[in-house]
């Protein structure tokens, strides 16, 4: 009885099988776009039209002008791991196409329904076939010119609890575009056209002229200013060319750095701190730098079957390879040719303060080792051995953890012109006056947000109209009824710009702020720059904490004695006075029998 309860082992159905499988390489139409545009570039297209409807939730079109394929092989094409790229497992290893498995074709049919039309130069006719509901239809002649054209529609119709995870059409149209914008800068020579519905999102000119594709993306600002820059590592066979900003170009996210592999697209953390490590000193702390980076390398020392959806590789030898980076992004910043300043002249008052207060935590450190080691080993108590680590070790163990309501304080001072020292119940008090103003503009706004359109909106007397990239412009447009909300007041245009007439009052109303300079149209951009990069948080809190983090003071800021007790009163008021909108600690505190200890008066 026991026995015969034990679920059998047995083969899956078909059908099912294949939607499984559909699912590992299908997650949502930016996945699908993806299999057809790189079976587009190995199939040796110079032009590549994509159409989408509701960010191809109901409609993906990818045509190309490729070879296109024999109409004696359309049906192979369609089965699983079938494919003409790979003939023995020697060739997984030195593979350069971009499609090489023989999943995609076979996962889009399972996900959705498909049409496909294809042509080569030497086929009289090009032929059609239909799937529906994964169900394959007869071939059959079609009036088409040289190339492939897939079409697919209502995808995930027939995997519904796959299709209730893909995101609203607004988000999957940016995350369609910002795929797209890859493919333009990785592959100029082609000339890519992206239209959702009847609008046209992106147009490359194919021209074969890497900064024009930036240019197409980022547009020619950023383009215009960048430093192309070729490097050869010795030994290594590493061949990197590209382009990277100069160091007064940096962004606060890093979609702005891009990273080819044997011409692949990759994400890579890893090589993106190789890259910012070329910048150290010379941008400020968390900004990053504008670089777009092809790197060529030997097909045995890289692995691109490393990842299911092909977004990253492994490198036979990572330290190398880091360490190639590194080096090529320094070279170009450094050379002559490209009339780069050289990077000691790049230290504004931001790191010049940094460098200050290491200075003078380094001749704390070397006073209190020093007075260590003057002592005896047998003067040592217990607490002195387990401190004495190594000979570098600085004792940092105060209590500085604040959970506590905010007491009664009073200001000292300012400490780097970052931090506010106070002095209050039981010791010193360090308040981050960015942090602390950022949690006090966060609980305004909130209030504010169920507020008449005039209590929470600055209207500029004249219309900004703001250029945009594709994927910024997609991306306003998914959040734009949460920005209208908080304040701001945007219009569209027929192309890619929008349309600036109203801030939120906060940012020009402000007392800490109102002697500062405005410039609204680079506030909005730099909003939506740090907005991009805090994704993860939800809506709407996070529309909210990025307009507090833009309408707070920041570090570097002088503050006198009055706007010091004004921050800290504020900050007393706060629902949650202890961290900023973003998690970061506003207060540390210090305890005064901690400081006698130190001092040993204890």
């Amino acid at each position: 009885m026991i026995e015969s309860a034990i679920p059998r082992i047995e083969l899956l159905p078909d059908d099912i099988a294949a939607r499984i499988a559909a699912g590992e390489v299908i997650e949502r139409p930016a996945s699908v776009i993806k299999e057809l545009i790189d079976n587009s570039i190995d199939a040796e297209a110079t032009r590549i039209d994509i159409l989408i409807d509701e960010g191809g939730i109901s409609r993906i079109r990818v045509r190309d002008n490729g070879h296109g394929i024999p109409s004696d092989q359309i049906s192979s094409a369609f089965i699983r791991h079938a494919t003409s790229k790979l003939k023995t497992i020697d060739d997984l290893y030195s593979v350069r196409t971009l499609g090489f498995r023989g999943e995609a074709l076979a996962s889009i049919v399972a996900a959705g329904d498909v049409k496909f039309v294809t042509k080569t130069e030497s086929d009289l006719n090009a032929s059609f076939l239909q799937f529906t509901s994964g169900i394959q239809g007869k071939i059959s002649p079609y009036a088409a010119a040289t190339g492939t054209s897939v079409e697919v529609s209502d995808l995930f119709a027939m995997l519904p609890a796959r299709r209730k995870f893909i995101g609203k059409p607004l988000s999957e149209k940016r995350a369609v575009v910002r795929l797209v914008e890859e493919y333009i800068i990785g592959y100029p020579s082609i000339r890519f056209v992206l239209t959702d519905g009847n609008k046209e999102l992106l147009k490359s000119s194919g021209n074969g002229i890497l900064q024009e594709a930036v240019a197409t993306v980022h547009g020619t600002k950023v383009a215009e200013t960048l430093i192309p820059f070729e490097y050869d590592a010795l030994g290594s066979k590493i061949k990197i060319r590209g382009l990277v900003g100069p160091p007064s170009l940096h962004r606060s996210n890093r979609n702005f750095m891009h990273l080819f592999v044997q011409n692949r697209a990759i994400k890579s953390r890893r090589l993106n701190v190789a890259i910012e490590q070329s910048y150290s000193g010379l941008i400020p702390r968390n900004r990053h730098p504008v670089s777009i980076l092809l790197i060529q390398m030997p097909d045995e020392d890289v692995d691109v079957n490393a990842h299911p959806r092909k977004e990253s590789v492994r490198f036979l030898d990572d330290n190398m390879v880091f360490k190639a980076v590194r080096n090529a992004v320094s070279n170009g910043l450094i050379d002559k040719k490209n009339s780069v300043i050289k990077r000691d002249d790049f230290f504004g008052e931001f790191d010049t303060a940094k460098s200050t207060r290491q200075k003078i935590l380094l001749s704390a450190k070397s006073s209190l080792i020093k007075n260590r080691d003057d002592k005896g080993i047998s003067e040592l108590s217990a607490v002195d051995v387990d401190n004495l680590k190594d000979d570098h070790q600085f004792n940092t163990n105060f209590p500085f953890e604040f959970t506590q309501a905010v007491p009664i304080l009073k200001p000292i001072g300012q400490f780097a012109l970052t931090y506010i020292i106070a002095e209050g119940p039981e010791g010193l008090y360090l308040i981050d006056q960015h942090a602390a103003h950022e949690r006090v503009q966060y609980e305004k706004i909130l209030k504010s947000r169920n507020q008449s359109r005039g209590d929470v909106t600055q209207a500029l007397l004249q219309t900004i109209v703001l250029e945009m990239s594709a994927s910024e412009l997609s991306f306003v447009e998914q959040i734009i009824d949460e920005l209208h909300k908080v304040g701001w007041i945007l219009g569209k245009t027929d192309g890619n710009a929008i349309l600036l007439q109203g801030i939120p009052v906060i940012l020009s109303s402000d007392a800490l702020r109102k002697n500062r300079s405005l410039d609204a149209g680079l506030l909005f951009q730099e909003y939506i720059s740090s907005f991009e990069s805090e994704e993860g948080q939800s809506n709407p809190d996070l529309v909210s904490a990025t307009l507090a983090c833009r309408a707070a003071v920041m570090a570097g800021d002088v503050l006198n004695n009055e706007q010091q007790r004004v921050v800290i009163e504020s900050l007393e008021k706060t629902s949650s006075p202890q961290t900023c909108p973003h998690g970061r600690p506003t207060i540390l505190h210090c305890q005064q029998s901690e400081i006698e200890k130190a001092f040993l008066r204890r």
